[in-house]
């Protein structure tokens, strides 16, 4: 059913509501006493009674949660007058004003306001006013006269009466001309409630001592509680990416059978670090600029038991297993040199080298290493190292590339490829890269290859056991995940906070809104 509401534009504001709620409630109960009646309209309600209607809807809301009222709502059109119609209803319409003042010389269109423009608009319609293509201006038509302004009449009636007080040509001419809107609102309807009463119990939060001591606890309304409302999030800590990414790489390892290595050993020494991966004492990677060297304590106490420091030594100075070594003179002392790790490889082989024959085995390790990079916007001095190794019998290449594609696959990388390249300590090696969006180019993310015979010799290990190997960082894939082109803005001040608190994990390869 269509309602048509009038605004009565001349009615004075009313003086400012100073009614509060639980004065809002009381005039709601005392207006629905006799049974039967109802509140038609709340908001007209509480105009009536001077209160603010926001009040008033929160005062029936109020009482609706405790079935004391019960609304009921539906849409009403109101016809309200624009701004030009309640001009043209509290003085004159514009086009009689301007009719009235309309100079003999005529005038320019372009002079006019909007409003002006609308009255000499309509002025012409009712051809009271030409237009001189000669002096282009607008001139009166001679004779024209304009005794009643019939615009303001329309809009007097239309207030005192209704828009049917209007004939269906007038109708049309005050639509027409934007003098009247249509508008909808919602009308809500109150009525009593299953619990209504004339007076209403205050309502509390909760049970307390008090009321249980008093007895009165049944004189009161308790809120009900809204067990599945959402609750504000508490202030917490946020996980840096790399420690999500962290924790997601550990979860992928384990899924594929692999077993976590201990890594609590941030200084090595370097007949670890590199004499027992059969890396000779004259490498480059031995040299300072390379590698940070520990001042105290500057040398390995004690060196390993049960015969493989000789096997070491024997393994780089005369060879075996069909090597010829290294054909040098290998030093103890430079073997008992402390460092900080460049590679958790160092735990590898102390893991291969207390394997004996337990294999085939999977292992892995993500921890900090250590080198005297020169930073750059992909390189630091300390990182985050990723390792994997794979150790067993008959094992080639192709398994060491499909084990390291299923484990990029599981988080979204697919676009990988391998080099071929030169590690001291495996044979036939391979980097593994990547294509970075945001630098436009692939970026080196790790390396891999088969251990060679020499280093699984002198560390007990049979002649028929191969052992795939593969490190990458633990920066760069993140790098790419978050779309951070410079290394050094993942730490420090230069890191993104927002980054931390508000970006959930993301795969790689995988774009999220």
């Amino acid at each position: 059913k269509t309602f048509f509401w009038l605004s009565l534009m001349e009615t004075p504001a009313p003086t400012p509501a100073t009614l509060g709620e639980d004065q809002c409630c009381d005039l709601v109960l005392q207006a629905l006493k006799v049974p039967g009646t109802e509140i038609a309209d709340s908001n007209a309600f509480a105009a009536q009674h001077g209160a603010a209607t926001e009040v008033m809807s929160n005062a029936i809301k109020s009482l609706g949660s405790q079935d004391m009222v019960m609304t009921q709502s539906q849409a009403v059109i109101e016809w309200v007058m624009t701004e030009e119609g309640e001009g043209s209803f509290k003085h004159e319409s514009a086009e009689f004003s301007l009719f009235n003042r309309f100079p003999a010389e005529g005038l320019e269109e372009a002079t006019l306001s909007e409003l002006e423009r609308h009255a000499l608009n309509y002025l012409k319609s009712q051809r009271l006013v030409t237009f001189n293509k000669a002096t282009k201006r607008c001139m009166k038509v001679e004779g024209a006269t304009m005794e009643r302004d019939t615009t303001h009449e329309m809009m007097v009636r239309f207030v005192r009466g209704s828009l049917e007080a209007l004939s269906k040509d007038e109708q049309k001419d005050v639509q027409k001309r934007k003098l009247v809107e249509k508008r909808t609102r919602k009308l809500i309807k109150v009525v009593r409630g299953p619990a209504y009463a004339e007076t209403r119990k205050p309502t509390v939060p909760f049970l307390t001592k008090d009321m249980l001591a008093k007895g009165n606890w049944d004189q009161v309304n308790f809120k009900p509680l809204k067990l599945d409302a959402i609750s504000a999030h508490p202030p917490a800590g946020h996980l840096h990416p790399l420690m999500q990414y962290k924790s997601m790489v550990r979860r992928i390892f384990i899924s594929l059978g692999f077993q976590e290595m201990p890594t609590s050993r941030f200084v090595e020494s370097s007949l670890w670090n590199f004499d027992a991966l059969y890396q000779p004492q004259a490498h480059p990677c031995r040299d300072m600029q390379d590698t940070f060297f520990m001042k105290d304590p500057a040398l390995m106490v004690t060196m390993p038991a049960g015969g493989l420091v000789e096997k070491i030594k024997q393994m780089h100075e005369q060879g075996g297993n069909g090597s010829i070594g290294w054909r040098y003179h290998w030093k103890e002392e430079e073997g008992r040199k402390n460092i900080m790790r460049t590679h958790t490889t160092a735990i590898s082989a102390r893991m291969l080298a207390q394997l004996g024959q337990n294999y085939p085995a999977k292992f892995f390790s993500i921890d900090r290493v250590f080198r005297n990079e020169t930073l750059d916007a992909t390189h630091l001095a300390e990182f985050h190292q990723i390792e994997g190794m794979v150790i067993g019998k008959g094992l080639t290449l192709t398994h060491l590339m499909g084990t390291i594609r299923q484990f990029f696959e599981k988080i979204g990388m697919h676009d990988i490829s391998f080099q071929p390249t030169y590690n001291p300590y495996t044979e036939p090696s391979m980097e593994i890269s990547a294509f970075h969006p945001g630098l436009n180019r692939r970026v080196e993310i790790g390396n891999s290859g088969i251990f060679r015979p020499e280093m699984l010799t002198q560390l007990g290990l049979p002649n028929d056991v191969q052992v795939l190997a593969w490190g990458f960082s633990l920066e760069r894939p993140t790098m790419i995940l978050y779309g951070i082109s410079n290394i050094r803005e993942m730490f420090g001040p230069r890191m993104d906070l927002d980054l931390i608190e508000n970006h959930p994990l993301r795969l790689l390869g995988v774009h999220t809104n």
